[in-house]
């Protein structure tokens, strides 16, 4: 590649990145979570409030791809 290639590569690179920055790993970004009745499929009972509400490290943890 040449040096107009590899900085055409990076800002593409960078706006495909730039949606993922703002995805949190929560209860509520995770596809295995119910909002509606705060029930978590995978566990098949109500998380405690601070895996709902921060990044608890949820081995389960799942992302549905849509970055809103």
């Amino acid at each position: 590649m040449n040096r107009a290639q590899v900085e055409a590569k990076r800002e593409m690179l960078l706006r495909e990145l730039q949606p993922l920055k703002s995805v949190e790993f929560t209860c509520m970004r995770c596809e295995n979570f119910d909002p509606r009745t705060r029930i978590c499929s995978v566990f098949e009972e109500v998380p405690p409030p601070e895996a709902v509400a921060t990044d608890i490290g949820c081995e389960s943890w799942s992302f549905d791809e849509i970055p809103f």
